[in-house]
């Protein structure tokens, strides 16, 4: 199973998947703002930001159990 499927609460697709595993290939000399900064640019590319800050508020809530 892919380490990064359980770390999110969203679900990534193959591709954002495969990304994150190169970027994480060498985690001993990625810094984790690199690796938040390679998120943020592959969430970007596949919405915009107003889908983007939806899908934010709507993560956020149900992790803090707001509904």
């Amino acid at each position: 199973m892919n380490r990064f499927a359980t770390s999110f609460t969203m679900r990534f697709d193959a591709f954002t998947l495969a990304m994150l595993e190169r970027i994480a290939y060498e985690e001993d000399k990625t810094r984790p703002e690199v690796i938040r900064s390679a998120v943020k640019f592959l969430y970007l590319k596949k919405y915009d930001e107003k889908e983007l800050e939806g899908l934010r508020k709507k993560f956020r809530s149900s992790l803090l159990g707001d509904e």
